[in-house]
């Protein structure tokens, strides 16, 4: 396990130096890999949008994607909706289980709930209404631009970005959920 974690973070890294960023991202980043995240589900209320829910249990991998709700409500429903079609069309998700976590304040969350299940969004989705998972989890609210993390069955971080956005990304969640790259 830790000649794959030095693994993925070299080849992280690699990725980084190749797409330009500045020497604080890097570092930010490579301290982010092998962080364990606490999920406090008993802070939260978990809610489910679709009777078609897919649950977290049984998968190997988790994708977390914290949303926050200073964007507008009706553009995240909709940008979860479509990340979730992509993760549908994506051949490796059969082991990666999704979910989603929206930090909305008090006073927005049943406006938050009923637009999310107008979108029928299928998978775990996790409200915060104190902010207790970003609390919980200080490392992370530093880095408000990488809100996607591949987590491994422990919930340590194996990558940070959006594979649905970055082919490099998704070349390095597919060699990580098929066990290609380290043993």
């Amino acid at each position: 396990m830790k000649r794959l974690s030095t693994i993925l973070c070299f080849l992280l890294l690699l990725l980084l130096c190749s797409c330009n960023f500045n020497g604080k991202t890097e570092k930010d980043l490579y301290d982010l890999i092998n962080r364990k995240v606490v999920f406090p589900h008993n802070k939260m209320k978990q809610i489910k949008c679709s009777m078609f829910t897919h649950t977290s249990h049984d998968k190997t991998y988790k994708l977390l994607n914290i949303v926050d709700y200073e964007n507008c409500l009706p553009c995240i429903a909709s940008t979860m909706k479509n990340f979730e079609t992509s993760c549908s069309e994506n051949d490796c998700f059969d082991k990666i289980a999704v979910i989603h976590v929206v930090i909305v304040p008090h006073e927005k969350m049943r406006e938050t709930i009923n637009q999310l299940r107008r979108e029928r969004i299928q998978n775990d989705v996790y409200i915060d209404t104190c902010n207790v998972f970003m609390t919980e989890n200080r490392k992370l609210s530093e880095h408000p631009e990488y809100r996607m993390m591949l987590l491994d069955n422990s919930n340590k971080i194996m990558m940070v970005g959006n594979p649905f956005k970055n082919s490099k990304m998704n070349v390095l969640l597919h060699k990580i959920v098929n066990n290609e790259i380290g043993n």
